[in-house]
């Protein structure tokens, strides 16, 4: 079972994340929540998902999908 997990997660591939923005975000007035919208439409962008829904981002967050627009 631990196999199958860890092929997934490899298949699944990785993100990478800018140095830049993990380091400047607060000083260009983001907050958490708003960095990780930002990763979250980029990971969609990585798997060819051009213009994700708020719905799908949502999904994958913990915030609702109107605080996603």
């Amino acid at each position: 079972m631990e196999k199958d997990i860890i092929l997934a997660w490899i298949e699944e591939g990785s993100l990478q994340i800018p140095q830049l923005l993990m380091a400047n975000y607060k000083k260009i007035g983001l907050n958490e929540t708003e960095v990780m919208l930002i990763l979250q439409v980029y990971s969609f962008l990585e798997k060819g998902n051009d213009f994700p829904t708020p719905e799908e981002l949502s999904e994958r967050m913990t915030i609702h999908n109107s605080m996603c627009y």
